[in-house]
């Protein structure tokens, strides 16, 4: 958890490894959407799918960005989901919060790296 100063609800940052590799990012978008909803984990969340990037060490790379109508505060985030299918590893990385910007998500973008020699 990183929280920016006392005044607001900060960012969080989450990595989930998926227990079946999904064949594609997509498809781990897909899955992450379901389990998230089902679990009520983020309620009120509304998804849109942002397309697929580059993220080094993924073989297939995807995001999905939310945001979470059901809460009192103006909570953003993003979700990548990185997939690598010769190694057997997906993973969702989430960051989010009150008042996240795209400029926020850009710079902790290139700040990931897929190391399926260090997945759990």
């Amino acid at each position: 958890e990183y929280v920016d100063n006392e005044e607001s609800a900060g960012a969080f940052v989450g990595v989930w490894r998926f227990r079946e590799t999904p064949p594609s990012a997509s498809a781990a978008a897909t899955e992450m959407a379901v389990q998230v909803r089902a679990s009520g984990t983020h309620p009120g969340i509304s998804t849109s799918e942002g397309g697929d990037v580059d993220i080094p060490g993924a073989e297939d790379a995807s995001i999905v960005n939310f945001t979470l109508e059901d809460s009192a505060e103006n909570i953003s985030g993003r979700w990548w989901m990185l997939v690598d299918p010769e190694e057997d590893v997906a993973v969702t990385v989430e960051y989010y919060g009150s008042d996240v910007t795209e400029e926020d998500l850009d710079r902790f973008q290139e700040s990931l790296t897929l190391d399926s020699e260090q997945s759990w």
